[in-house]
């Protein structure tokens, strides 16, 4: 309410509010949703990752849904050891927002033995034969990309590429 000499004026002002620590939400859809998924050309989700195919033939992607908006996402493919082995090409993103069900329900990728060789994102080349699993990371608000605590992650089953 403000109150002036000459008039007196109510002004309402919309806002939503977040009881918790914002910082720590979680911004991937919740794992009822059957998301992240890998699914086939047609949509089919693929049950058994570890036995797929990868090739231009059969391309297989990653399906996966956000409910919050993240200022930054990244696929990757991660070794025995939990280390980054190189970067799904076409597998990061800046300022995403979060899916609307109604128009895209879901952001899907390609996988396949493609990888961005550096954190340039400059270099192409294909991951060396062996088992992987892939990553996918989205920056909580308030983060640090520096900081991996500051990532909301999930991690597929084994993948093999190779013999």
């Amino acid at each position: 309410m403000f109150d002036n000499e000459d008039y007196t004026m109510q002004h309402a002002v919309p806002y939503a509010g977040y009881n918790g620590d914002y910082s720590k939400i979680d911004i991937f859809s919740p794992p009822t949703t059957g998301l992240p998924a890998f699914i086939d050309s047609e949509a089919n989700i693929v049950t058994d990752i570890s036995t797929a195919k990868f090739d231009s033939a059969n391309p297989i992607q990653i399906a996966f849904s956000i409910d919050a908006p993240t200022a930054f996402l990244y696929a990757a493919y991660i070794d025995s050891d939990n280390k980054i082995v190189g970067y799904l090409a076409g597998g990061s993103a800046v300022y995403i927002p979060r899916n609307l069900p109604s128009v895209s329900p879901v952001y899907t990728t390609t996988v396949n033995n493609t990888i961005m060789a550096d954190d340039d994102f400059s270099q192409t080349a294909i991951i060396p034969d062996g088992k992987y699993k892939l990553r996918l990371a989205v920056l909580r608000p308030f983060g640090d990309p520096g900081n991996d605590d500051d990532f909301e992650m999930w991690d597929s089953e084994e993948i093999t590429f190779g013999e």
